[in-house]
């Protein structure tokens, strides 16, 4: 399963959330993560805030109100294991693997590929 989230995750989202006046005693920040049943080694992470009481956002000049309890969608991404990565490159993507190059720190796989 993926890591925690970083706090550099956290700090950049609350700069999106502050940016239209949302701040972090006003609520919070939740991450989900979870399995992807698609395939073997395919992880989701979503992330929303959460209202904790009443508050607005103020988008293109407009304002918009929240009730307590209401979620804002941040964004997802998704993290896999080298071989769910070599998968979606072959099998969904129709790509040839030529050469993968590993990171030195091994947490990350490079491949260059031809169609």
């Amino acid at each position: 399963m993926p890591a925690p989230p970083a706090a550099a995750s956290r700090r950049f989202l609350w700069s999106l959330l502050n940016s239209v006046g949302i701040s972090g005693e006003e609520g919070e920040i939740r991450f989900t993560q979870r399995r992807d049943d698609r395939h073997e080694g395919l992880h989701l992470i979503t992330r929303h805030f959460r209202a904790e009481q009443d508050i607005s956002a103020t988008v293109a000049s407009r304002e918009i109100p929240m009730q307590r309890g209401e979620h804002i969608g941040l964004n997802f991404q998704y993290t896999y294991t080298p071989d769910a990565f070599r998968w979606l490159l072959r099998d969904q993507g129709g790509l040839e693997i030529v050469r993968e190059y590993e990171s030195p720190d091994a947490r990350f796989l490079t491949a260059i590929c031809r169609k």
